[in-house]
């Protein structure tokens, strides 16, 4: 235990307490994840409103950029082991056993390379499309001491911190957006977004008020002007400009989902929660990620239960009962591999490994 105890104390507060447990944090992640299940029956059921409802999954990111803003890495190499043992074990946990079940009882949905690219998180099978967000925060996780070290070296005032910004941003749009496509740079720049909102709470070089304002702005205006595209005055796009107009709609959900952040942690964070919305609070903290592994493989795809029976309210009801019970199965397998693993690590270190 002393090992594990080692590899996270690489991860230190930027100020004291900011690695206290804030409420505010803890209930945009709970609403963000509610969001995303939501998004995912819409979709099943052909309700248009899961296009919106999907942008829980940026508010997400938003919120792991802006926590790794306010954290200090200290030992890089430890960072980068406690992330990928934090990510990629539940996801294999997850995602191997439902591979065998779509190889066993979905034969024609299944693909050997699929299933190899997906272990080094390149590809998904059906079913399985929203463990795009594994490599991606990954990534995220792999740029966060570049960031870091960019940040301390050239952004020590509020001037310097929106430049910083700004040039993070361009060179992730156009690193991943022209040399590594598989990886959406909106998505990577919301959570460096994220980040230097984590960074700014902490070392206050600019008001929250105009940071609220300007993502209020860009939020309202963006999807606005992409309801009046795709509701009210449809457009036909063909081309470049539908491509252009790709990236416009992913931007307006990147500036939507870091509105929707600031506004939950402006909403709660002066609020105590007690009782039984604190319990939920930490069973959210706790198990957010392993629901998002497991939950779309029994919502969509070939093993969904919204149609195992003639009641759409019970079937739902028993599609969430699933997701409950997966979730914990996940996190119980999870636990028993994170033991093993660090009773393993003093024994190597003894033998010399």
């Amino acid at each position: 235990m002393e090992q594990q105890k080692n590899l996270h104390s690489d991860i230190t507060p930027a100020r004291p307490g900011a690695l206290s447990r804030d409420d505010s944090i803890s209930m945009a992640r709970l609403i963000a994840l509610l969001l995303i299940i939501t998004c995912h029956f819409f979709q099943v059921l052909e309700i248009e409103l899961a296009y919106w409802f999907n942008v829980g999954v940026q508010v997400f990111l938003c919120i792991s950029g802006f926590l790794y803003g306010k954290k200090e890495i200290g030992n890089v190499t430890g960072f980068y082991l406690s992330r990928l043992k934090k990510i990629l074990i539940p996801y294999y946990i997850a995602f191997i056993p439902f591979c065998i079940v779509y190889f066993l009882f979905a034969r024609n949905l299944f693909s050997l390379n699929a299933f190899l690219r997906g272990l080094i998180c390149d590809a998904t099978l059906d079913g399985s499309g929203h463990l795009w967000f594994v490599p991606v925060i990954l990534m995220c996780y792999l740029l966060t001491p570049l960031l870091q070290a960019f940040q301390a070296r050239y952004a020590g005032n509020g001037k310097t911190l929106i430049w910083y910004t700004l040039v993070a941003s361009a060179a992730i749009f156009i690193t991943f957006g022209a040399f590594a496509g598989y990886y959406n740079p909106a998505w990577i720049i919301c959570y460096t977004l994220g980040y230097t909102l984590g960074v700014n709470d902490t070392k206050k070089y600019l008001s929250e008020k105009p940071i609220f304002a300007v993502f209020l702005l860009l939020a309202v205006i963006g999807n606005g002007i992409q309801i009046l595209c795709d509701y009210v005055l449809p457009i036909s796009m063909t081309g470049l400009f539908k491509l252009c107009y790709s990236v416009f709609s992913r931007f307006n959900h990147v500036f939507l989902g870091v509105f929707l952040f600031l506004l939950f942690h402006r909403l709660f964070r002066h609020t105590q929660f007690r009782g039984a919305m604190r319990k939920a609070l930490s069973i959210s903290d706790r198990y957010s990620y392993e629901v998002y592994l497991v939950h779309l493989f029994v919502i969509k795809g070939p093993f969904s239960m919204l149609g195992i029976t003639r009641f759409l309210p019970l079937n739902i009801v028993l599609t969430l009962i699933m997701i409950v019970v997966l979730t914990y199965l996940v996190k119980g397998i999870e636990q028993i591999v994170f033991r093993a693993l660090d009773r393993r690590k003093p024994e190597a270190s003894e033998n010399g490994v």
